[in-house]
């Protein structure tokens, strides 16, 4: 079992987990408005895309709303861009 500041990597990646649910709620927003926004769903990204080390398995369902997320809002963002200029 791996450690991670003192916790398991289980707890860690569990705690983890909690915090992003919490995010999804509030980030009804574009991600790229905020840097931390782009940041929490590159995290809850890589976290659905397995690990070789846990042998978790990719969520493919979950990646493919993340991505059609990212493309929506970036051409949310570009719309927004054009239009201001």
């Amino acid at each position: 079992m791996y450690k991670i500041y003192g916790q398991s990597w289980e707890k860690n990646c569990t705690a983890r987990r909690r915090r992003i649910r919490n995010l999804k709620v509030a980030r009804k927003k574009n991600i790229f408005e905020n840097p931390s926004i782009l940041k929490s769903w590159a995290l809850d990204l890589a976290e659905n895309c397995g690990s070789i080390i846990t042998q978790a398995v990719p969520d493919m369902d979950n990646v493919n709303k993340l991505i059609e997320e990212f493309v929506s809002d970036y051409n949310e963002q570009m719309e927004n861009n054009d239009a201001t200029q």
